[in-house]
């Protein structure tokens, strides 16, 4: 990788899930509605390549969760099949792609 080796790192990470209490108690909901607010303060990442300057990466998002893609904004499918397809294709499978590697990660 042309990227400097990753470090071990300290992260703070701040998560808000929220949604009805109506909804969550709803015998017939099978999926609540939710929106989602993200938070976190990292050090520069190796790719920066900021080396010993100062300073830390403030990240902030918001968001709301949807049944399926088809409910996603046209313009942000267009874009994330166009930049990251395999995400699209299958995002269920990805994201057991993922749990495997952050599993792997922990134990090994």
């Amino acid at each position: 990788s042309p990227f400097p080796k990753t470090r071990n790192t300290r992260i703070n990470e701040y998560v808000t899930v929220t949604g009805q209490k109506s909804d969550l108690l709803d015998p017939c909901t099978k999926s609540v509605p939710a929106k989602l607010s993200y938070q976190n303060i990292q050090p520069w990442e190796p790719w920066m390549m900021m080396g010993d300057q100062p300073g830390q990466m403030v990240s902030w998002a918001t968001g709301r969760k949807y049944e399926s893609l088809a409910e996603m904004p046209s313009d942000y499918l267009k874009m994330a099949r166009a930049v990251h397809p395999w995400l699209i294709r299958d995002p269920i499978e990805t994201l057991a792609v993922q749990a495997r590697k952050i599993r792997d990660l922990s134990v090994g």
